[in-house]
């Protein structure tokens, strides 16, 4: 009997993934909470976290009030309920 060409497998579950914004820097960081390895500047104020696998566990972004106005309005608008 010949194999399929295309198996199917259940996705693995996705890591819980932790937002944190901090005001007084606009600094916002995500991550899935696992330990970090290392991290990369990619671009000016954007740091990527990599695991020992060189796996992305999560990032670090600068001045997101500008670049992320409605994404940490929504972020503000959850931690004070």
């Amino acid at each position: 009997m010949a194999k399929p060409a295309v198996t199917h497998h259940e996705p693995e579950p996705l890591p819980e993934v932790l937002v944190d914004y901090y005001p007084d820097t606009g600094t916002l960081v995500v991550e899935n909470g696992q330990r970090r390895w290392e991290g990369e500047t990619i671009a000016h104020g954007l740091v990527v976290f990599y695991d020992e696998q060189d796996a992305v566990l999560g990032f670090t972004l600068e001045s997101t009030e500008f670049l992320l106005k409605s994404f940490v309005a929504a972020i503000r608008a959850q931690a004070e309920q």
